[in-house]
């Protein structure tokens, strides 16, 4: 990404740079001043926030948004799957994985007229990557 004149911000959270590897940083440099390890207390709040977000997320894309750009037939979901990526373009080095997996999940929910299969599909991405990963890092 440096070769394209793109490299992560220094302010971003530590599950947003890609530079990091959390299996090899102590724990007390990816969160100053605040002890992650046996922070259970976090997981529910985790656990909320993912889920609120990934409901805001599926309700305005999907449920919202994608119904009005049905006059651009069959077009809508490749708009729509692309204006989700646009979306999250904060993480630009998961932009391809991101932009696939929108574009997936909009074609189901154009397909299927339902946006519960996007909505599984999201949380379980969202949990399994960063749900999962802070888990690990609070369990110790």
């Amino acid at each position: 990404m440096e070769l394209l004149g793109l490299k992560v911000p220094q302010y971003y959270p530590f599950w947003l740079d890609p530079a990091i590897d959390i299996s090899k940083t102590d724990t007390s440099l990816l969160s100053p001043g605040f002890k992650l390890e046996g922070a259970y207390f976090i997981l529910p709040l985790i656990a909320m926030t993912l889920l609120l977000n990934i409901l805001a997320e599926e309700f305005y894309f999907r449920a919202w948004l994608m119904p009005k750009m049905m006059r651009y037939n069959h077009w809508s979901w490749v708009i729509n799957g692309l204006l989700f990526g646009l979306y999250h373009i904060f993480q630009l080095w998961l932009m391809p994985v991101i932009l696939v997996n929108s574009l997936i999940m909009a074609w189901v929910v154009y397909m299927s007229k339902s946006i519960w299969p996007a909505l599984v599909i999201h949380l379980t991405v969202n949990f399994l990557g960063a749900g999962l990963g802070i888990m690990l890092l609070i369990l110790g």
